[in-house]
């Protein structure tokens, strides 16, 4: 047997309970842990990102649930586009060719994570400052969104409001694990006398374990979420629309027009198709989303320098009497040798027509087109009423 004072504690023992105005000796060989309380510098990096992850996710989820349209995250991009898209449109498409709008989506996301991490850094003396920086978030979000032509303002303030308090939750959940072992957040730290409690290495390794658990659930959480809101988003009333359109009988069309119909018209084997099947066919997006239009509420308007202005609805303009035209439609940025560029056999309505029922004015020198995200691309009228082929296409 051995007096009291002079057992060695084991290693996995806890120091007991000190005397006031005493300090808490600890287990020979130990060294408490750094900031205990507090999540590390690493710890809190994560927890940062994961929580900027979470606030997107659930902004994306929400949003898709609220209503049809772009993400915040989306809405950011189009901002940016809509900013910066002269200077940087070379060099965008020179890096990244046709996946500049997706290297811009994943470097928004990146940025954001960047700076989540940042906050969850800075939040670990000054929680204040992921609180503000969270809420600043959520300003940017609801602003871009209320700026992008696509995007519904009620569906976009009400993701914000579930978004920023979900980020939040994560960020300080996760501080809780990393500090205590659980998601619940302590009273505080735990003070016997005017002596601290310190947490040792045997007992931190539990938290850690706990830390990398919660950790990896809010990545998975975060994951599903935004997951879940594409594919909300890309199960659209108007696509669900589009798919029930039954486009006429074209009425009549040019002799080369039906001369090309055939899948090799000019008799040469391996020679690929004349007109391009429509799956091969080339795709640039002007939008970093494709707008959802339902065919009900579609309409198109002639105005401006016209002497009859008018308005047709999708099914009027289906109703006009159609005609086919193989034309070659190439992208300006196509080089020679490119594949951005096609042939196809158009479904459409001579512009011409459309033109001359409004009764262009004497001075109109432009044709402006303007879609329903408020994209605009215009062309000289003399080049629509030269005889060369024009068309409102309605398919392919």
């Amino acid at each position: 047997m051995t007096d009291a004072d002079d057992q060695v504690p084991g290693p996995d023992a806890t120091p007991a309970p000190s005397a006031p105005g005493t300090e808490v000796v600890a287990p020979a060989g130990a060294r408490p842990v750094d900031g205990a309380g507090r999540p590390s510098r690493p710890q809190a990096a994560v927890a940062g990102a994961l929580a900027a992850a979470v606030a997107l996710a659930v902004a994306t989820f929400v949003g898709a649930l609220a209503a049809p349209g772009p993400s915040l995250v989306t809405s950011v991009g189009t901002w940016f586009i809509d900013s910066f898209a002269g200077p940087l449109k070379e060099p965008a498409v020179a890096l990244f060719g046709d996946k500049d709008k997706a290297a811009l989506l994943t470097g928004i996301v990146l940025i954001s994570l960047g700076i989540g991490a940042g906050l969850g850094i800075a939040a670990r003396r000054r929680p204040w400052i992921a609180v503000a920086g969270f809420v600043a978030f959520g300003a940017v979000g609801i602003a871009t969104g209320l700026t992008d032509p696509l995007a519904t303002p009620g569906a976009v303030v009400v993701a914000t409001l579930f978004a920023v308090p979900a980020g939040l939750a994560a960020l300080f959940g996760l501080f809780s694990v990393a500090a205590t072992g659980s998601a619940v957040a302590a009273a505080g730290p735990a003070v016997r006398g005017t002596a601290v409690v310190t947490e040792w290495p045997t007992q931190r390794a539990a938290t850690r374990r706990a830390f990398i658990t919660w950790s990896g659930g809010a990545g998975v959480f975060a994951l599903a979420a935004a997951a879940g809101g594409r594919s909300l988003a890309s199960r659209s009333v108007a696509e669900s629309e589009r798919q029930l359109v039954a486009l006429p009988q074209a009425s009549g069309g040019t002799a080369a027009t039906v001369a090309v119909s055939a899948d090799n018209p000019f008799g040469v084997a391996g020679l690929s198709p004349y007109v391009t099947p429509n799956d091969s066919f080339y795709r640039i997006d002007t939008a970093l989303v494709s707008p959802q239009v339902d065919p009900k509420d579609w309409s198109l308007t002639i105005d401006g320098m016209v002497d009859n202005p008018f308005t047709l609805t999708f099914d009027e303009l289906l109703a006009l009497p159609m005609v086919e035209e193989t034309v070659t439609l190439s992208c300006v940025s196509n080089e020679v040798g490119g594949n951005l560029v096609g042939n196809a056999v158009w479904l459409g309505y001579p512009l011409a027509g459309l033109l001359e029922r409004a009764g262009v004015q004497p001075g109109a020198t432009q044709i402006v087109g303007t879609s329903v995200d408020g994209w605009e691309a215009g062309f000289p009228t003399a080049d629509a009423l030269d005889g060369r082929v024009a068309l409102v296409a309605v398919g392919m």
